[in-house]
């Protein structure tokens, strides 16, 4: 992708350890992200006509982000998704994760990535967030460093990236838990704006949101995506997996390997669209399906329906199936991928 520029940063505190970022481009777009959760705490974009409001979901204020539930922007670690009854097992080691989801391991724990103050700094024209999770911290193996950068470029595209190195072997799986509303985080529920992901296959799931190791074609079914249609075409279809949670909460295979496009969001009124790349190989999918009465920006109530995640990551539960692929890091070794969310305005 050809780049153009770079954003202006500028920096405010609250407090002595929690700041905020704010990146601004020629384009009009704004981006303010923050140490807490190494996550994006605003996103401003113009629409078709120039006028500018935010797409992203977000608290009343900073204060109050630091208390929300919902993972609003957070970076979501060690591991994002849900694992069965907490239990891996690395190498020839089992252990036990905290259980904070029911009997379930979900997001990370207690206290994951999200709950953390990371240390901030800029860096080549970039945002770029630290943290060392220390070992057995809810019960993972190994003293994990992971740093999230980010930068917005000149184009309308923030690029986001994730590197972790751990002391032994252990699994990671980060992603980035935004939620958009492309007509503005004030604009209601997403039924007609469009989607399309790249990805003919689905992670089928239970109840628990766990997978159950089924890998199904998207082909027939309400999770076809393949061709744009309005995510409100089938969210209320009655099949188990969209009654038990309320809406889409499911993980796409990506089609293909390496960095590619993995889903375009659109919204006809306000011409917005939204473009994500990654090179990890699967998207979720989730339409804010457990927000309800949520506090948000400008005194807005944020309720199910009215967002949409799209989490590039690794395939969740891969430790419970090796047909999912590796999320393993060995003891020395560098993980890296990379997320771009490319932002625009049909005209």
């Amino acid at each position: 992708m050809r780049e153009s520029g770079n954003a202006n940063i500028q920096i405010e505190s609250m407090g002595s350890r929690v700041q905020f970022y704010t990146l601004k481009n020629q384009t009009g777009i704004q981006v303010t992200l923050t140490n807490y959760g190494a996550a994006v705490y605003r996103i401003l974009t113009p629409d078709r006509d120039g006028r500018v409001d935010d797409i992203a979901l977000s608290s009343p204020s900073p204060e109050t982000f630091m208390d929300n539930k919902a993972f609003f922007g957070a970076t979501v670690g060690r591991v994002a998704n849900r694992i069965k009854q907490g239990r891996i097992t690395v190498g020839c080691k089992e252990y036990q994760l905290s259980l904070n989801e029911g009997k379930n391991h979900a997001h990370g724990g207690f206290s994951g990535f999200d709950k953390k103050i990371w240390n901030g700094k800029i860096r080549n024209n970039a945002v770029e967030f630290t943290y060392t999770s220390p070992d057995k911290e809810e019960g993972y193996p190994g003293s994990v460093t992971v740093t999230v950068s980010y930068r917005l470029d000149g184009e309308g595209r923030l690029h986001i990236r994730h590197h972790a190195e751990s002391t032994e072997d252990t699994i990671i799986n980060l992603t980035n838990h935004t939620y958009f509303n492309l007509g503005g985080h004030a604009s209601g529920k997403i039924y007609d704006q469009r989607l399309q992901i790249n990805g003919g296959f689905y992670l089928e799931s239970d109840a628990e949101l766990i997978p159950t190791g089924q890998i199904l074609r998207v082909g027939g079914t309400p999770f076809d995506f393949t061709q744009e249609k309005e995510l409100g075409l089938d969210i209320h279809s009655e099949i188990p997996m969209l009654t038990n949670n309320g809406g889409y909460d499911v993980t796409f295979l990506k089609a293909e390997r390496g960095f590619t496009r993995a889903a375009v969001l659109k919204d006809k009124k306000s011409g917005r669209c939204l473009e994500v790349f990654t090179d990890y190989p699967a998207i979720h999918l989730y339409t804010g399906n457990f927000l309800k009465d949520e506090p948000g920006l400008e005194d807005r109530v944020y309720n199910r329906h009215e967002s949409v995640c799209l989490e590039a990551q690794r395939l969740p539960f891969a430790s419970g199936y090796a047909h999912f692929g590796e999320i393993g890091l060995k003891a020395g070794e560098q993980m890296e991928r990379n997320i771009c969310y490319h932002f625009s305005a049909e005209r």
